[in-house]
């Protein structure tokens, strides 16, 4: 089924279009997929160490965002809260 002639697999091509030399199968996925790779000579560079602090100092803005915002929500919403709620039996 998925072999050529005689029922022998066909052997993989290289890749002659600039594409990665690691994805050489000849399929559209591979081919799709190895567009977007880089090869790059830098590979022995250190990496940066600023990551967690980034996603710490941004997780730290949403939070305070997020609780600002629910604070001045609440505090806008408290009369119409109170005349929901305000007329329940027992409430007070």
């Amino acid at each position: 089924m998925y072999g050529g002639k005689d029922g022998v697999p066909p052997t993989p091509l290289p890749a002659t279009d600039g594409g990665s030399p690691l994805e050489n199968s000849g399929s559209l996925t591979g081919h799709i997929l190895s567009q977007g790779a880089v090869e790059s000579d830098d590979d022995d560079e250190a990496p940066r160490r600023n990551g967690p602090r980034r996603v710490m100092i941004i997780i730290s803005v949403m939070v305070v965002v997020l609780l600002v915002g629910g604070y001045f929500a609440v505090t806008l919403a408290h009369s119409f809260i109170d005349s929901v709620f305000g007329n329940i039996p027992g409430a007070k």
